[in-house]
Protein backbone atom coordinates (compact mmCIF):
# COMPACT_ATOMS: atom_id res chain seq x y z
CA UNK A 1 0.00 0.00 0.00
CA UNK A 2 2.70 2.63 0.76
CA UNK A 3 4.88 1.63 -2.58
CA UNK A 4 1.14 2.39 -3.92
CA UNK A 5 0.64 5.88 -2.62
CA UNK A 6 4.25 6.47 -3.05
CA UNK A 7 4.01 6.39 -6.91
CA UNK A 8 0.94 7.76 -7.18
CA UNK A 9 2.41 11.09 -5.91
CA UNK A 10 2.94 12.76 -8.78
CA UNK A 11 -0.46 12.18 -10.14
CA UNK A 12 -2.14 13.34 -7.17
CA UNK A 13 -0.12 16.58 -7.33
CA UNK A 14 -1.21 17.02 -10.99
CA UNK A 15 -4.38 16.43 -10.20
CA UNK A 16 -4.49 19.01 -7.38
CA UNK A 17 -2.42 21.64 -9.89
CA UNK A 18 -5.73 21.06 -12.38
CA UNK A 19 -8.22 21.19 -9.62
CA UNK A 20 -6.59 24.36 -8.47
CA UNK A 21 -5.59 26.37 -11.30
CA UNK A 22 -9.08 28.31 -12.03
CA UNK A 23 -9.79 29.92 -8.83
CA UNK A 24 -5.83 30.74 -8.49
CA UNK A 25 -4.10 34.55 -9.06
CA UNK A 26 -1.05 35.62 -10.49
CA UNK A 27 1.01 34.79 -7.58
CA UNK A 28 -0.65 32.24 -6.24
CA UNK A 29 -0.11 29.98 -9.32
CA UNK A 30 2.98 30.85 -9.14
CA UNK A 31 3.31 29.15 -5.15
CA UNK A 32 1.36 26.60 -6.67
CA UNK A 33 3.53 25.70 -9.63
CA UNK A 34 7.01 25.62 -7.16
CA UNK A 35 5.73 24.18 -4.18
CA UNK A 36 3.69 20.80 -5.98
CA UNK A 37 7.33 20.38 -7.76
CA UNK A 38 9.29 20.91 -5.13
CA UNK A 39 6.99 18.64 -2.62
CA UNK A 40 7.92 15.93 -5.14
CA UNK A 41 11.48 17.01 -5.17
CA UNK A 42 11.48 16.61 -1.25
CA UNK A 43 9.33 13.50 -0.99
CA UNK A 44 12.24 11.72 -3.01
CA UNK A 45 15.33 13.46 -1.38
CA UNK A 46 13.64 12.04 2.44
CA UNK A 47 13.28 8.20 0.48
CA UNK A 48 16.59 8.86 -0.80
CA UNK A 49 18.09 9.87 3.03
CA UNK A 50 16.08 7.08 4.66
CA UNK A 51 17.78 4.43 2.08
CA UNK A 52 20.87 5.74 2.57
CA UNK A 53 21.09 6.37 6.30
CA UNK A 54 18.13 5.14 8.31
CA UNK A 55 17.60 1.50 6.86
CA UNK A 56 21.46 0.44 7.28
CA UNK A 57 21.52 2.12 10.43
CA UNK A 58 18.38 0.07 11.46
CA UNK A 59 19.16 -3.17 9.97
CA UNK A 60 22.42 -3.35 11.43
CA UNK A 61 21.08 -3.14 14.86
CA UNK A 62 18.43 -5.75 13.99
CA UNK A 63 21.12 -8.22 12.60
CA UNK A 64 23.70 -7.80 15.17
CA UNK A 65 21.59 -7.14 18.41
CA UNK A 66 21.69 -10.58 20.21
CA UNK A 67 23.70 -12.40 17.40
CA UNK A 68 25.91 -14.00 20.03
CA UNK A 69 22.66 -16.26 21.10
CA UNK A 70 20.77 -16.34 17.98
CA UNK A 71 21.18 -16.31 14.46
CA UNK A 72 19.37 -13.83 12.49
CA UNK A 73 16.56 -15.26 10.00
CA UNK A 74 15.72 -12.61 7.26
CA UNK A 75 12.32 -12.60 5.74
CA UNK A 76 12.00 -10.48 2.53
CA UNK A 77 8.62 -9.35 2.76
CA UNK A 78 8.73 -8.26 6.39
CA UNK A 79 12.16 -6.52 5.27
CA UNK A 80 10.50 -4.73 2.31
CA UNK A 81 7.73 -3.32 4.32
CA UNK A 82 9.60 -2.15 6.68
CA UNK A 83 12.01 -0.11 4.36
CA UNK A 84 8.92 1.11 2.34
CA UNK A 85 7.61 2.34 5.62
CA UNK A 86 10.73 4.37 6.43
CA UNK A 87 11.42 5.47 2.91
CA UNK A 88 7.37 7.04 2.94
CA UNK A 89 7.96 8.44 6.51
CA UNK A 90 10.76 10.08 5.90
CA UNK A 91 9.40 11.35 2.74
CA UNK A 92 6.65 12.68 4.60
CA UNK A 93 8.81 14.25 7.23
CA UNK A 94 11.03 16.23 4.76
CA UNK A 95 7.90 18.21 3.51
CA UNK A 96 7.88 20.24 7.18
CA UNK A 97 9.56 23.14 5.30
CA UNK A 98 7.02 23.55 2.51
CA UNK A 99 3.63 22.96 4.97
CA UNK A 100 5.80 26.08 7.29
CA UNK A 101 6.06 27.86 4.27
CA UNK A 102 2.63 27.98 2.65
CA UNK A 103 1.04 28.52 6.09
CA UNK A 104 3.49 31.47 6.82
CA UNK A 105 2.44 32.73 3.49
CA UNK A 106 -1.27 32.25 4.39
CA UNK A 107 -0.80 34.65 7.22
CA UNK A 108 -1.24 30.78 10.01
CA UNK A 109 2.44 31.02 11.40
CA UNK A 110 5.08 33.68 12.39
CA UNK A 111 8.60 33.04 12.31
CA UNK A 112 8.19 34.96 15.71
CA UNK A 113 5.76 32.51 17.18
CA UNK A 114 7.43 28.99 16.21
CA UNK A 115 10.77 30.38 17.40
CA UNK A 116 9.05 29.95 21.02
CA UNK A 117 8.30 26.29 20.58
CA UNK A 118 11.69 25.58 19.38
CA UNK A 119 12.59 23.33 21.55
CA UNK A 120 9.25 21.94 21.72
CA UNK A 121 9.86 20.77 18.40
CA UNK A 122 13.72 19.16 19.50
CA UNK A 123 11.44 17.39 21.81
CA UNK A 124 8.60 16.03 19.58
CA UNK A 125 11.59 15.30 16.34
CA UNK A 126 13.18 12.61 19.18
CA UNK A 127 9.69 11.10 20.34
CA UNK A 128 9.15 10.97 16.44
CA UNK A 129 12.32 9.67 16.02
CA UNK A 130 11.74 6.99 18.38
CA UNK A 131 8.26 6.10 17.00
CA UNK A 132 9.22 5.57 13.39
CA UNK A 133 12.15 3.74 14.00
CA UNK A 134 11.89 0.24 14.72
CA UNK A 135 15.37 -0.25 16.76
CA UNK A 136 15.42 1.18 20.20
CA UNK A 137 19.34 2.21 19.15
CA UNK A 138 20.11 6.21 19.46
CA UNK A 139 21.79 6.36 16.34
CA UNK A 140 19.19 5.17 14.13
CA UNK A 141 16.29 7.45 16.10
CA UNK A 142 18.98 10.78 16.17
CA UNK A 143 19.44 9.80 12.54
CA UNK A 144 15.69 10.38 11.65
CA UNK A 145 15.29 13.23 14.41
CA UNK A 146 18.15 15.51 13.52
CA UNK A 147 16.83 16.37 9.90
CA UNK A 148 13.24 16.94 11.44
CA UNK A 149 15.26 19.88 13.49
CA UNK A 150 16.82 21.13 10.51
CA UNK A 151 13.94 21.19 8.50
CA UNK A 152 12.42 23.13 10.94
CA UNK A 153 15.28 25.18 11.06
CA UNK A 154 15.25 25.98 7.11
CA UNK A 155 11.46 26.56 7.40
CA UNK A 156 11.79 29.23 10.18
CA UNK A 157 14.22 30.57 7.35
CA UNK A 158 11.74 30.31 4.81
CA UNK A 159 9.24 32.32 7.10
CA UNK A 160 11.58 34.57 7.19
CA UNK A 161 12.98 35.45 4.07
CA UNK A 162 9.29 35.95 2.52
CA UNK A 163 8.02 38.07 5.91
CA UNK A 164 7.59 41.65 4.26
CA UNK A 165 10.06 43.43 6.91
CA UNK A 166 13.48 44.87 5.98
CA UNK A 167 16.71 42.26 5.91
CA UNK A 168 20.10 43.11 6.12
CA UNK A 169 22.88 42.02 4.87
CA UNK A 170 24.50 40.30 7.52
CA UNK A 171 21.02 38.36 7.58
CA UNK A 172 21.44 36.93 3.81
CA UNK A 173 25.11 36.14 4.27
CA UNK A 174 24.07 34.49 7.69
CA UNK A 175 21.63 32.49 5.52
CA UNK A 176 24.16 31.28 2.20
CA UNK A 177 26.41 30.06 5.03
CA UNK A 178 24.52 28.19 7.06
CA UNK A 179 23.13 26.50 3.52
CA UNK A 180 26.67 25.41 2.63
CA UNK A 181 27.38 23.99 6.01
CA UNK A 182 24.05 21.88 5.86
CA UNK A 183 25.42 21.12 2.16
CA UNK A 184 28.89 20.36 3.27
CA UNK A 185 27.15 18.23 5.50
CA UNK A 186 24.93 16.05 3.58
CA UNK A 187 28.10 15.39 1.02
CA UNK A 188 30.57 14.26 3.69
CA UNK A 189 27.61 12.07 4.82
CA UNK A 190 27.08 10.69 1.58
CA UNK A 191 31.00 9.87 0.42
CA UNK A 192 31.25 8.47 3.81
CA UNK A 193 28.41 6.01 3.23
CA UNK A 194 29.35 5.22 -0.55
CA UNK A 195 33.24 4.74 1.29
CA UNK A 196 31.31 1.83 3.45
CA UNK A 197 29.25 0.45 0.40
CA UNK A 198 32.99 0.52 -1.60
CA UNK A 199 35.05 -2.00 1.57
CA UNK A 200 31.75 -3.84 1.72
Amino acid sequence: MILGISLSIPFLLGEVIFFLRPGLRGKEKLYIYLLIPLCFIFFISGAFFSYFFVIPSALNFLITFGDDIAQPMINIGPLTALMFSLMFWMGIIFQIPLIMFLLGRLGIITHKSLKRFRRWVILLAFVLGAIITPTVDPITQITVALPMILLYEFGLIFIRITEPEKKTFRFYLGIIFLVLIVVALILSAIIVRFDKFKIL
